[in-house]
């Protein structure tokens, strides 16, 4: 407390007062002195955090830093990474590209040899089968033995090439169809015999008694594999046996496995070479090729194919004393019963195609002198276009029954000459495509386009004779409880409908004929991609159109179809039933072309 004027007079004229006076102030001094050392300390202490406090921050700052740094390395580690996938996805895109363009120009390579190659092929077959009909010598008989024998052989190695060239593509595939083991013994037997005598062989073909009657599978393909391995076994064996037999390995409810073996007592195989026999381009010694021929394709064509149906093949040899092949194949129960016919002969009738007029498109002479040959000794008549621009003016300045259209022509090709004839000719005249092209896909390809049927080159005559007849004199359309139906289309619902007003009748019947062929076409587009979708889509939308011209046999067609589409399976079923839609639509158009002349 401060001391006033007074106190202090007061203090001095007393001594004791002054003492205590002095003393108050020393303690207030002590206290003031305290409290200033207590603030020094305070200080000191907030200086002493605050120098920690720096000392902490700098060193968090010294961590930021180095964080920052790490981030940076692992920032520009990243950018290095992503620069690095980026640079190897444009080095696989580049690859991918280059491998995607190599497969293209395999695929054209193999299909030019194959038409170049079997384009003269088709001639010296063609022209021998017309000279074998002749009367010849025996010394010019066996001449010309010789030189279909050497075509064929050539054929063989073309087909195995182009097996191989599909199975690599993943493109080969495989039907599901009834079929008979004994009848295609049966066949196999009469197609191998005569081979077998030459050699002095016995040829021997069993199927046990277990084996069932009918069965789903692809027998084309079973019969390829049978001739390739019996093939083989007539070939390396010069005395004894080839035995080839059929039994059941596993039989289930709905499925049975089958065993087939081929067995010789031929040249056999040495024990070292044996697990290379299905190799390509292998076999068993180097002078093999050389005395026996072939390009050691068959086998592993044969394994790929037993393979790719969820089989197995196999072998057992003893050098010197001949082989034994096994494989075997899983197929499904047919319900379908095979009738056994009787085979009686030619399919059509000589005296009817004499009837016809037929039109040739064909550029290469060769192929021409060999048609005219053949069908002149048969006396057909027939007319030829050198290709497809010349074919449609034939077309449209005469009347023909069919059409035998080569694929591949200078000026106009046999496809864009379908396309023509379909969709602005309207034209629904039976096509037969006559190629020599025998890529996967080739066949689906002209049938997409509108032509009726397909036929690779070398030409078999006697096929050739049955295709034309059963396209243009053997139609008989039944439906499918199997009754015969005298038209395709009934107008009755169409006339009720319009109130019987023959130019409303007209127009509807004019855009049936414009809107049909183009929905084929999208629609076999549409199998030839596998596009489920689509092929759901069309079918669908035609059941209007074929219901408006009272086309009731195709509902069922199109409606299994429709479902058969919407499980995304079995697309050799879906292509059957589109080939049976496009040819009663073919018919269906040539009833609506001219009905609607009634309608004028």
């Amino acid at each position: 407390m401060p001391t006033t004027s007074s106190q202090k007079n007061s203090v001095y004229n007393h001594p004791i007062e002054v003492e205590k006076f002095l003393a108050q102030n020393e303690e207030l001094v002590s206290e003031e002195k305290m409290g200033l050392q207590n603030t020094e300390k305070a200080l000191l202490n907030i200086l002493d955090d605050y120098s920690e406090e720096k000392i902490h921050s700098e060193d968090s700052q010294r961590a930021l830093l180095n964080i920052l740094d790490d981030y940076s390395e692992e920032k520009i580690n990243l950018e290095n990474t992503q620069r690095a996938v980026l640079n190897i996805l444009e080095d696989y895109s580049e690859a991918k590209e280059k491998a995607e363009e190599s497969t293209k120009l395999k695929e054209a390579f193999l299909a030019n040899m194959s038409h170049e190659i079997r384009t003269p092929m088709n001639a010296i077959i063609g022209f021998s089968d017309i000279l074998s009909k002749g009367k010849l010598e025996e010394k010019e008989k066996e001449y010309i033995r010789i030189i279909k024998s050497a075509g064929e052989n050539l054929l063989t190695i073309i087909n195995d090439i182009l097996d191989i060239s599909k199975i690599e593509a993943g493109m080969m595939t495989f039907e599901e169809h009834t079929f008979s083991v004994k009848d295609i013994f049966k066949s196999l037997n009469v197609m191998l015999m005569g081979k077998a005598k030459e050699k002095g062989l016995e040829l021997l073909f069993i199927c046990d008694e277990d084996v069932p009657d009918s069965l789903l599978g692809d027998p084309t393909r079973l019969t390829q594999i049978i001739i390739n391995l019996a093939g083989n076994a007539i070939k390396f064996t010069q005395k004894g046996e080839i035995i080839v037999r059929a039994k059941v390995l596993k039989k289930e409810k709905e499925d049975t496995l089958l065993e087939f073996s081929v067995k010789d007592t031929g040249i056999g195989i040495p024990a070292d070479k044996i697990q290379h026999i299905f190799e390509r381009f292998r076999q068993a010694e180097s002078h093999t090729t050389r005395k026996y021929g072939g390009t050691g394709l068959g086998l592993s064509i044969a394994k790929q194919l037993v393979e790719l149906q969820g089989g197995k093949l196999s072998v057992t040899s003893e050098f010197k004393s001949g082989s034994m092949f096994v494989f075997n194949i899983p197929y499904k129960k047919s319900i379908e019963v095979l009738h056994e016919t009787e085979d009686t002969g030619e399919k059509f009738n000589m005296d009817e195609l004499r009837k016809l007029n037929i039109l040739l498109v064909e550029d290469n002479q060769l192929n021409v002198k060999l048609i005219l040959s053949l069908f002149s000794e048969y006396g057909l008549v027939l007319q030829v276009a050198e290709n497809g621009s010349v074919g449609i003016e034939k077309l449209r300045e005469n009347k023909f029954d069919i059409v035998l259209m080569d694929m591949e022509m200078p000026v106009m090709n046999g496809y864009e000459a379908a396309t023509i004839i379909r969709n602005e000719m309207k034209n629904s005249i039976p096509i037969i495509a006559m190629t020599a092209h025998a890529m996967a896909g080739e066949k689906e390809r002209c049938l997409s386009l509108g032509m009726n049927d397909y036929i690779s080159k070398p030409i078999n005559a006697n096929l050739l004779f049955e295709k034309i007849y059963d396209l243009t004199l053997n139609i008989m359309i039944t439906d499918r409880s199997g009754k015969i139906i005298a038209n395709v289309c009934d107008l009755k619902y169409l006339t009720e409908m319009m109130g019987g007003k023959k130019h409303l009748i007209k127009g509807i019947m004019d855009a049936f004929l414009t809107q049909i062929p183009e929905e084929l076409n999208s629609i076999s587009e549409a199998i030839i991609n596998a596009n489920y979708a689509s092929i759901k889509n069309f079918a669908h939308t035609m059941k209007s159109s074929v219901s408006i011209m009272g086309i009731t046999m195709l509902t069922p067609v199109l409606q299994e179809m429709e479902a058969l589409a919407l499980t995304a399976m079995n697309i050799e079923k879906i292509k059957e039933l589109n080939q049976e839609l496009t040819l009663i639509c073919h018919l269906a158009l040539e009833e609506v072309e001219k009905d609607r002349e009634n309608f004028v």
